[in-house]
């Protein structure tokens, strides 16, 4: 995928609606790899179907995110670090994200 978005920039995209893309499951991108791929693009809806992603991953990747869909190994930690007032739920990071069910 690095190379699509590297593409993608080559281009001068800077505005993506959505990104759907399922990560392999034996051998994911790694947090760095999906920081450096979206890094400088406006994203504003992210599903990168990666288990237990975090949200300074996701932070550190778009300003611009409007949703992003969440995907959860069963690890406690990562669903406390989500909800976390450092995580999805800190308005000024994620200022047009809102929860849904």
């Amino acid at each position: 995928m690095i190379a699509v978005f590297n593409l993608l920039r080559k281009k001068r995209v800077r505005k993506i609606i959505e990104v759907d893309f399922a990560d392999n499951e034996y051998l994911p991108h790694t947090d760095e790899a999906i920081e450096n791929a979206l890094k400088g693009f406006e994203v504003e809806k992210l599903n990168w179907e990666k288990p237990d992603i975090s949200s300074e991953v996701v932070y550190n990747s778009t300003s611009a995110l409007t949703e992003v869909s969440l995907y959860w190994s069963g690890d406690e930690a990562v669903v406390k670090e989500w909800c976390s007032p450092e995580g999805f739920g800190n308005a000024r990071k994620f200022p047009k994200v809102e929860a849904s069910p």
